[in-house]
């Protein structure tokens, strides 16, 4: 594909040694990392490059995010609300039950657990796209934001936009933390109390 070779020449990838490096500072697994195919780009704009899918599973391009959290997304033309991240994974699982995150690291984090199915939204907003594909695909969402004002909006905004098509919970998180700041074991503990099943 086009991206691709665009993809290999602007993030040419760090060594191994590196990689495990960089997943170990957020707690990311190599059984993980090679399970969503994430690589490390080397050179002064060092990032997670991480591909990405559309539902059925065909890769239609990358993003490579930073330590200080900025995006890129390639091609330029694919805009992050019209994905709904390793929604593919997800559906593959088998499951009816979903896990909705906000980023990458917290879908990452999350499946490290033992919940398979879950995807990211991206951003600060649920787009229609995403709405649709959740409850074409999934029959219960656990919504899992970061415990902090924004995100508790997001959670308000998702209820009330797919409460009258699925079933619906709300993990809660301790104040002003995000699923990637939580231990193995207090990641667990909030997903089984709110509910969601392996």
């Amino acid at each position: 594909m086009e991206h691709d070779d665009a993809y290999r020449t602007r993030w040419p990838r760090a060594s191994k040694p590196t990689l495990l490096a960089q997943f170990s500072r957020y707690g990311i697994g190599e059984e993980t990392a090679r399970e969503f195919e994430i690589s490390y780009g080397a050179g002064l704009n060092s990032s997670f490059i991480i591909p990405l899918h559309d539902p059925p599973g065909s890769r239609i391009g990358y993003a490579t995010v930073t330590d200080s959290g900025s995006r890129v997304i390639v091609p330029e033309t694919l805009m992050a609300a019209e994905l709904l991240y390793n929604c593919h994974r997800a559906v593959v699982s088998g499951s009816k039950q979903v896990i909705v995150v906000q980023d990458f690291l917290d879908c990452f984090r999350v499946s490290q657990c033992g919940f398979r199915s879950v995807v990211a939204l991206l951003g600060q907003s649920m787009s229609e796209i995403q709405e649709i594909e959740l409850v074409a695909r999934f029959r219960t969402a656990v919504l899992m934001f970061s415990g902090d004002d924004a995100g508790w909006a997001l959670t308000r905004e998702c209820v009330l936009r797919l409460v009258t098509q699925m079933s619906v919970h709300a993990a809660v998180l301790p104040s002003n933390r995000t699923p990637r700041d939580l231990s193995h074991a207090d990641l667990l503990s909030v997903l089984r109390y709110s509910g969601t099943t392996e």
